[in-house]
């Protein structure tokens, strides 16, 4: 209905000439219709594959919906080399959601990103663009800030608290980006592989911005039809993802909904989660040291002093000395090595910090503390 929505603050206006409306119950040529109009501006861009292509209607269908969202999770465009295209994704999406977007720079700072995001909340930008990021990004400001509906902080130079609505799409643009840590399964990436030395070259046929700005009603209006279209099928996925539970029912069901009725090559955009997690130098770590303490303590429980006499145990060899347990010395130093040594304290943390945590259907507990020593144990 036409009118002011006090729960959400939205206006709806549908009198709009230019407004294509929803069908009421979309039939399957409706709704493939409506899936060539969403990804009509992004057909171009060289995705890596099903998964990057289910991200990034994901992201479409997101960006028209998100005010209405709890939660969403931001979306994330990786490329190997610049020029690749993922700036203009990202304007594109912008376009979409009706917003200039306001760009954050580059920057490891959390407390930079805390009071950047909070200016930008609480002018209630629709969209915020990380642009041109590198390396590993860990960014626990960003973390709380998508799981949470709404943001808390204290305006600079003041004592007064700050609490503002969340209901903006936060886009990560980079090369090489590796996500760490929480940011893994808050963030959900494509990727962009031109396979060519210069693609910022490249020509499109459509200009992939102009063409969203151009046809923004048509594109939200196809949207809403498979969501529609997607909400009206029996059924419902076989799990929800934790924290964007509203949006894991709603925009991720949509892109099964593509998927299932083989409309487009997409995939479940929350593989791009594990495909995060599989990349996170920490997740690593924390799964080579696990297969390697069920090879060398075969179930039984240790301390972490047990641990680092294990995994720097030697024998000689004739012409020198090698470990007798090679992973396990290779896992305990990644983590905590320091030249020769291994740095208890610092091993001692990396491991509670992770405790709990499953990788490869394996887990570190503590299972006893005697004289204040924590004893572990890794089992299934």
């Amino acid at each position: 209905l036409d009118g002011y929505d006090a729960e959400t603050g939205l206006m709806m206006c549908l009198k709009d000439p230019l407004w294509p409306g929803v069908p009421e119950r979309p039939t399957i040529e409706q709704v493939t219709k409506a899936v060539d109009t969403v990804w009509t501006p992004f057909r171009d861009f060289p995705f890596d594959g099903p998964i990057s292509r289910g991200v990034t209607i994901n992201a479409v269908i997101t960006a028209a919906i998100r005010p209405l969202l709890q939660t969403a999770p931001a979306f994330c465009f990786d490329a190997p080399t610049p020029g690749s295209g993922k700036t203009l994704i990202a304007t594109c999406l912008s376009e979409i959601a009706g917003e200039i977007p306001t760009v954050i720079p580059d920057t490891s700072d959390n407390e930079e990103i805390k009071k950047r995001a909070l200016a930008i909340l609480r002018a209630g930008k629709r969209v915020a663009i990380l642009d041109n990021l590198t390396g590993a990004i860990t960014a626990p400001a960003l973390c709380g800030l998508l799981t949470a509906e709404r943001y808390e902080d204290r305006v600079l130079g003041q004592t007064e608290m700050l609490s503002v609505p969340t209901a903006c799409l936060f886009i990560l643009t980079g090369n090489n980006i590796t996500l760490r840590g929480d940011l893994c399964r808050r963030v959900l990436t494509a990727r962009i592989d031109p396979k060519v030395e210069e693609p910022w070259k490249r020509r499109f046929d459509t200009d992939p911005a102009s063409w969203c700005k151009e046809h923004r009603l048509e594109i939200i209006a196809a949207a809403l039809t498979i969501l529609r279209a997607t909400l009206q099928e029996e059924g419902h996925l076989a799990d929800r993802t934790a924290s964007f539970e509203v949006w894991s029912d709603t925009a991720r069901r949509a892109v099964m909904f593509i998927d299932d009725h083989e409309l487009m090559d997409v995939s479940d955009p929350v593989r791009a989660i594990d495909n995060a997690f599989g990349l996170d130098p920490e997740t690593s770590k924390l799964a080579a040291l696990l297969v390697a303490c069920v090879d060398a303590f075969k179930g039984q429980s240790f301390k972490t002093a047990e641990l680092i006499a294990r995994a720097t145990d030697a024998y000689d060899v004739g012409n020198g000395f090698t470990f007798t347990n090679l992973e396990l010395n290779d896992a305990v130093s990644e983590i905590a090595g320091e030249g020769k040594t291994i740095n208890a304290r610092r091993l001692g943390r990396w491991i509670e910090k992770n405790r709990g945590r499953i990788v490869g259907g394996l887990k570190i507990e503590s299972v006893a503390s005697r004289q204040g020593v924590k004893i572990w144990q890794v089992g299934q």
